[in-house]
This record gives structure tokens, sequence and C-alpha cells, in this order.
């Protein structure tokens, strides 16, 4: 009698903690997304990874990183690999990403109803925006803005034979 009390409170011990077992390395959501930090300065770069609960052959990830004003500044799809994750990166700063504050990375797979998101804040952006040159084409003048890292505009030569 004493063996088969023994027998099933060990059974019931044994069946109540299987239910109680975390799931390592299991996906709850449908699709997460994080960075690799939470705060960026101007020139940092943002590592994105994620992971994916279903494979859906041939269906990218579409990325949306919107300023605090609500401005989209960054658009991308990105592919999943076979192991159901996938990664991108971005500088932060320049033209389009100047303001300071939280910005909000949303990723969408396959539909709606697969979507998360994360945030990080950044400092600001001390950028002027872009040099302005004038141009002179058969006396007309033109204002022409451009950016360039790494070298300086010498001369600027239009084809005045081209509609455009």
């Amino acid at each position: 009698m004493n063996t088969h009390l023994s027998v099933l409170a060990l059974s019931a011990i044994i069946i109540a903690s299987i239910g109680l077992a975390p799931a390592f390395g299991q996906i709850v959501d449908s699709i997460v997304v994080t960075t690799d930090k939470t705060s960026y300065e101007e020139g940092d770069k943002v590592l994105v990874t994620g992971e994916v609960k279903d494979l859906l052959s041939g269906t990218p990830i579409s990325l949306i990183v919107t300023a605090p004003n609500g401005n989209r500044v960054i658009l991308d799809q990105l592919d999943v690999g076979l192991n159901k994750k996938f990664s991108t990166e971005f500088t932060v700063g320049g033209p389009l990403m100047r303001s300071g504050g939280t910005y909000t990375i949303e990723v969408t797979y396959g539909s709606q109803t697969r979507t998360a998101e994360t945030t990080f804040t950044f400092g600001g952006s001390s950028e002027t925006g872009p040099k302005e040159t004038k141009m002179a084409v058969a006396g007309t003048e033109f204002m022409v803005s451009y950016k360039i890292t790494g070298g300086k505009l010498i001369s600027i030569t239009p084809d005045v034979e081209a509609n455009s």
C-alpha cells in the first residue's frame, strides 16, 4: 500500500512539473523585433534583429522607422532566413533623421496580424542640411542642392540638348 502511494505521488509530481517547465528558444508572438541598444548618438549604427514564429516562404519583412514627429524616415524590406531570423542595420543622423526623441521601428510579416514594434531614443543631429551653389545655364540661374561625403564639387556640366 505504501509503495502504491509513493508511485502515485511521484507520478503526480512528474506530470505537474511537465507543465511548468520553460520552453527555451521558442517565440510566443508571431514576430519579435529588437535593437542592440536603447539609445543612440549621431553616426551610431543601429542593429535591428528579430525572429518569426512561422516561416512564410518568399514573404519579406516590411520595416518602417518613424520619427518622433510621425514622419517615416526609413522604409525597407528584409528577407527572413531559414532559421526564421532577420536583421538589418542603419546609421542614425543625416537629413531625414535630425530630430532628437523616441523613434519607433515597426515590422510586419505577411499581414497586419503579424506585427511587432520596438523603440529607441536618438539625441538629435547637428547637420545643417545640404549646401547650395548657383549654376548658370544660358542666361538662367538655378540653385543646386548637394551633399558629398569625402570630396568636393568642382564643376557641373549641363546637357542643354537633353529634355528633362
